[in-house]
């Protein structure tokens, strides 16, 4: 068998997903500088965070998933150092997901 595929898959595909995970953390106002406080357009049910483009609303479940975020971000530090906090935060949940698509795909 050769593992040498094996290997590209697996470390392109954690790319990929730190990339994509990286993107929706941005287009919910977290970066690993700062993250950004909600916009003077939102409103009860709908936040904004990036700009008043609909499709970057947050409504419902999102609204307490963003809050959960930055929850976890605050645990692994981020007030402290942001970049870092941020780097393991997404490593972590890179990591997680690579693990969950792997065991589904060999199930």
């Amino acid at each position: 068998m050769d593992k040498n595929k094996i290997k590209k898959y697996a470390i392109n595909a954690r790319t990929e997903l730190i990339d994509a995970i990286k993107v929706k953390l941005a287009t919910l106002g977290i970066d690993e500088n700062k993250i950004q406080e909600k916009l003077s357009i939102s409103t009860a049910d709908k936040e904004y965070y990036v700009d008043d483009n609909e499709a970057n609303a947050l409504t419902g479940a999102q609204i307490g998933w963003r809050k959960d975020i930055m929850a976890e971000l605050n645990r692994h530090g981020y007030q402290e150092d942001s970049k870092t906090a941020y780097k393991d935060f997404v490593e972590e949940v890179a990591y997680t997901w690579f693990n969950r698509i792997i065991a589904i795909r060999f199930m």
